[in-house]
């Protein structure tokens, strides 16, 4: 049961490290997708498929850069005040000393 609950996070990480999907390969998903939706190729409902899935895509991309963008203004904003804890430790031990 163990080894289960060890392997988890390691396969996330690996998700994680895997390629960007090519456009190619993003289209290939967003095709399957509207056909398995019901819609058939080349018609002018799985083009709008086609169009929201793409829309879809890049309004997630987005978020997520502005994540990470605030996640890095977070850790930027945490180095300081620790930087500022040290500064200020140095001077206590200067003090007792």
């Amino acid at each position: 049961m163990k080894k289960a609950y060890l392997s988890i996070p390691f396969l996330g990480f690996l998700v994680a490290c895997a390629p960007p999907l090519t456009r190619e390969e993003q289209l290939a998903i967003y095709r399957s997708r509207c056909l398995d939706y019901g819609y058939l190729w080349g018609t002018p409902e799985f083009a709008d498929c086609m169009m929201k899935q793409e829309a879809r895509h890049e309004k997630l991309t987005v978020q997520m850069r502005k994540v990470d963008a605030l996640e890095e203004q977070n850790w930027v904003e945490k180095e300081k005040i620790r930087m500022k804890e040290r500064e200020l430790n140095l001077k206590r031990k200067k003090k007792k000393n």
